[in-house]
This record gives C-alpha cells, structure tokens and sequence, in this order.
C-alpha cells in the first residue's frame, strides 16, 4: 500500500554560488516558478527521469520569461550518478 504524504511548498533560490531551499518565501519577486511532485524531481535529479519528457508530459511545468526556462536545466548542479544513470537508461532503451 502507498500513501502519499503531502509536502509543503518550498523555494529555490538560485545564485552562480549557491542554491538554497526555503520554507517560506525569501521576500523577493520570482523569476521562474517551477511546479512539480518533489519524487518526481528527485528522480529527475538523478538522471531516472528526462527532464524535457518530464516537462512534456506536463509533470514539470515551468512559469517565467521563455528564456529564462529554456536556461533552467542548465543551472542544476544534477547527481553525479545522473550521467552513468542516463547512459544505462539509453542503453537498455536501444537493447545494447
């Protein structure tokens, strides 16, 4: 049996030094919202999961200026696991 558990809203805020997650909002204006399940950007996280078939299918949905959500893959420092585990993905996907 599985029970889903609701969890809270949070922010990211993103700098070229940092990431930070909170709680409550940070006091400032957004500039991208991004709304999804936190399992599904976990796995998505590490690479179990494509970020664009995610956003695709409608599981991640991105608000904000074009540009700035085209860039947004680009900012995530992603799991060190997630290239081996996209390859291995890749790999039983094409039979290798």
């Amino acid at each position: 049996m599985s029970v889903k558990v609701p969890v809270p809203a949070s922010m990211l805020v993103m700098s070229p030094e940092e990431v930070s997650v909170c709680l409550k909002p940070p006091g400032f204006d957004s500039d991208l919202i991004l709304r999804s399940d936190v399992s599904l950007l976990d796995r998505v996280w590490v690479g179990h999961v494509d970020y664009d078939t995610a956003v695709g299918r409608g599981q991640i949905v991105v608000d904000g200026p074009p540009a700035l959500s085209r860039a947004l893959p680009r900012w995530f420092m992603w799991s060190p696991m997630a290239t081996f585990v996209r390859a291995c993905r890749e790999r039983q996907r094409v039979g290798a």
